[in-house]
Parts: structure tokens; C-alpha cells; sequence
């Protein structure tokens, strides 16, 4: 996205911030928060009201984002963003393989087992 494009857009949210802007159209479009986005919350004070996670949540509320929501809560939770990575790593693994479980059973190969 071109920085003209992403200054109208921004025009229509004149009070987000660059930055919150920015975190929220990568997860958009990425579905994951960012890895220095990430750092950025982990690093954030949940009590302070104008910390990096404050205007994170506020836009995940705006914008109706209950996944980014969750995300940053997790890592408030975890307190740490690579035990978050694993954790979408292994639902990752575990959905996939839930996928092809349910192929195998719609296409009849496993029902006589």
C-alpha cells in the first residue's frame, strides 16, 4: 500500500495513531499481529492507559477485531510473544490435521475402522 493510500485511510480515523494505524491494517491483512507489534505489547504496562496495548485494545474494540483482541490479551496472559507463536503453531498443526481427518471420513476411506 502506497503512503498516499494510507493517508486517505487515515483521514477517515483522524484519532488512531500511526502506529496503532499501521499494526491493525497488518492484522488485517496478515491475520497476526506483527513481530515488533508484538514486542511493543509485551513490553506495555496493561494499567497505563496510553501504552502501545491500551491503543492496541481500544482499536481491536473500534474496529470489532475479537481475534486481535484475544491476541493481545494472550500476551498479556503469556507474557511473552514466542510462547504465543507456539501456540498458534500447534492450533495451526491440530486444525490442518483436523481438515484432513474429516476428508478422509467424507471421501469413506476410514469409515470401516
Amino acid at each position: 500500500m502506497e503512503r498516499t493510500e494510507l493517508r486517505t485511510l487515515m483521514g477517515k480515523c483522524p484519532d488512531i495513531e500511526h502506529d496503532i494505524f499501521v499494526a491493525v491494517l497488518w492484522f488485517i491483512y496478515k491475520e497476526q499481529l506483527h513481530k515488533q507489534d508484538k514486542v511493543a505489547i509485551s513490553n506495555s504496562k496493561p494499567y497505563d492507559m496510553d501504552s502501545f496495548l491500551s491503543k492496541m485494545l481500544a482499536a481491536a474494540d473500534r474496529f470489532n477485531l475479537k481475534s486481535l483482541r484475544r491476541q493481545c490479551e494472550s500476551i498479556i496472559f503469556y507474557g511473552n510473544a514466542e510462547v504465543l507463536d507456539l501456540c498458534y503453531a500447534i492450533k495451526r498443526i491440530f486444525e490442518k490435521s483436523w481438515r484432513n481427518l474429516r476428508w478422509l471420513w467424507d471421501s469413506e476411506k476410514i469409515k470401516e475402522v
